[in-house]
């Protein structure tokens, strides 16, 4: 399981058959939480997970830094995540607190995974029309937040011609 936040980037995953790192440091029923920055697993610990283990480097794995953690204290960690969530735009949250770099890091990962919701589209930007229509109400009701729909259900570029004009404001 990916886990980002804005404190730090984790792969959790069971540990598997054989893992040294494991053997070595990790207790039975303990999850491994990985990282590609020895900062982020010392984030988690000093935030939001007292119990995770020390930090173990693993420079020949794909993940450089390894902790370990019981189920139930990341189960309780997760929650702790939940509860304190305070900002409302997630990649500025990151800008704040581990700088202009790693938000763009996770900007890159953002417009990667857009690719789930419009499949083959390329670029989510244009300079002359915008991605999303205009705002409608949900199930009718107009007192209802409103949802806001792409121009058409299997959007493409082509599909967007003819849509209306307009630059796109933050």
């Amino acid at each position: 399981m990916w886990i980002m936040t804005p404190d730090g980037f984790f792969s959790v995953v069971k540990p598997s058959p054989g893992d040294i790192y494991f053997k070595a440091y990790g207790q039975e029923g303990d999850l491994v939480v990985r990282a590609r920055a020895s900062e982020d697993l010392d984030n988690l610990r000093r935030r939001l997970c007292p119990e995770l283990s020390a930090t173990v480097a693993t420079p020949n794995r794909d993940y450089g830094w390894r902790a370990f953690v019981a189920p139930e204290a990341l189960a309780r960690t997760m929650a702790r995540i939940v509860l304190t969530l305070d900002w409302d735009n997630f990649k500025d949250e990151v800008k704040h607190r581990q700088g202009p770099q790693r938000a763009a890091t996770y900007g890159k990962v953002w417009s990667a995974l857009l690719e789930i919701q419009y499949p083959r589209a390329g670029h989510w930007y244009d300079d002359e029309e915008p991605l999303f229509g205009d705002p409608i109400p949900v199930d009718g009701d107009p007192d209802a937040l409103p949802l806001v729909v792409a121009d058409t259900p299997a959007w493409t570029p082509q599909s967007r011609r003819g849509g209306r004009k307009g630059k796109r404001g933050k």
